[in-house]
């Protein structure tokens, strides 16, 4: 199965390098895969990827990558906390979850948690990133997989150590902040915007483990390393003191001075385009890509007509521009900006012409449904509340205006 999934997909990107005039694509590359957050029954892997892409893993009993077990686990892509904690609501929580799991793709940050594991078993894994055809996998077939080792069991750590980390001095929403401190095995990880602000990260440090396979204990201070991933630069490294305050109902705050010297804007991959999904009489719904930043997209500014309309989050690509003029044209872009504020330029455009405004087409898309028809009527024999879509010259619903719905829905 993997062999004939393997040349299908080389096939495609041969298909993809003909298309493109056999002019070679940028190859999909991958580094940093670092082991975070290893549990007895659990552990996860985080690595960076040169372009936005999705993250697979395959787990092995065997250090020689035969014993396949990756069907019999739990795998969990872009796993996350909370999300944003001040929405009650569990509808936008969970847009709220995949955002952030958008936000981290654009920068490149591939992020995975496998679990139902043994403790205390040696497991293998290989990571890969796909990009459309592109697929790019560490280590290599020919290449032994990475070795991990399961902890032995958790413990109840009386003086645990949290950590509430503020990244200060640039967009960090969609990092990832690694923990560690010496004597410990793997480092703990979290997602800056992760049940916290835009640009903090929690942080557990009892869930550290020392040789033993045991819950790491603290004494009075602990000297950790703080390392942020934050796309597609170069890991930042900061080295803290936590001390004070170590219990399981308290957090130590501490700040990472971010480098904030970005002047390099967003841009937009090759064949970036800003496209028309839906168009009606009053409104038109537009899609593009995601734009590529050094540090990381922070958003999108969409502009009709030359004057900005809404400001988007980095996870969300599409918009629906509303309160439209029928049959009328309009001019459409879409930039991107970072958290430096720096904005890309040779931005997306399109041109919308919305459709005509046909009498009863209520829901202004440019057609005459049935359940608008039936509505007409009603409205002509007071079952239903006029509207001015069915009364065009405001003096009650006619019969000869309910002849005009009908005439709409049967193409007259």
């Amino acid at each position: 199965m993997r062999t004939i999934k393997s040349t299908l997909m080389a096939l495609v990107s041969l298909a993809s390098f003909l298309l493109n005039g056999g002019t070679a694509l940028a190859q999909l590359s991958i580094q940093d895969v670092r082991v975070v957050d290893v549990t007895p029954s659990s552990f996860s892997v985080v690595w960076r990827s040169s372009a936005p892409s999705a993250p697979e893993i395959r787990v092995f009993l065997d250090q020689q990558g035969n014993s396949e077990i990756t069907g019999d686990l739990a795998v969990t892509p872009f796993p996350l906390i909370a999300g944003n904690p001040d929405l009650a609501d569990g509808y936008l929580q969970d847009e709220n979850k995949h955002a952030l799991q958008a936000e981290m793709k654009s920068l490149g940050i591939n992020r995975v948690r496998v679990s139902g594991l043994d403790p205390n078993t040696s497991y293998y894994f290989r990571v890969a990133s796909h990009a459309g055809a592109e697929i790019s996998q560490l280590p290599a077939a020919s290449e032994p997989p990475l070795p991990v080792k399961t902890m032995i069991s958790n413990r109840f750590i009386s003086s645990s150590v949290q950590v509430m980390a503020t990244l200060d001095g640039a967009g960090a929403k969609g990092w990832v902040v690694y923990a560690s401190t010496p004597g410990a095995l793997y480092p703990v990880s979290g997602v800056v915007g992760d049940g916290v602000k835009d640009n903090e990260v929690f942080l557990n440090l009892a869930n550290l483990f020392d040789q033993s396979g045991q819950n790491l204990e603290p004494g009075l201070s602990i000297p950790a390393t703080f390392t942020i991933l934050s796309g597609t630069t170069s890991e930042q490294l900061f080295d803290i003191t936590v001390s004070g305050g170590f219990s399981v109902s308290s957090v130590n705050p501490i700040t990472l001075p971010v480098s904030s010297g970005d002047t390099s804007a967003p841009i937009w991959p090759a064949g970036s385009s800003l496209t028309v999904a839906g168009v009606g009489s009053t409104s038109a719904t537009l899609s593009w890509g995601s734009a590529l930043d050094n540090v990381g997209v922070t958003g999108y500014r969409l502009y009709r007509n030359g004057t900005l309309e809404t400001t988007l989050g980095a996870g969300l690509t599409s918009y629906t521009s509303v309160s439209l003029s029928p049959g009328a044209t309009y001019s459409f872009s879409v930039e991107a900006v970072d958290g430096a504020g720096n904005s890309s330029t040779g931005n997306p455009a399109v041109t919308v012409t919305t459709a005509s405004s046909k009498t009863g087409d209520c829901d202004g898309n440019g057609l005459i449904t049935i359940d608008e028809v039936q509505s007409a009527v009603n409205m002509y024999l007071g079952v239903k509340t006029s509207s001015t879509c069915v009364d065009t010259n405001n003096d009650g619903v006619s019969i000869d205006e309910v002849q005009k719905v009908i005439n709409g829905y049967l193409g007259l």
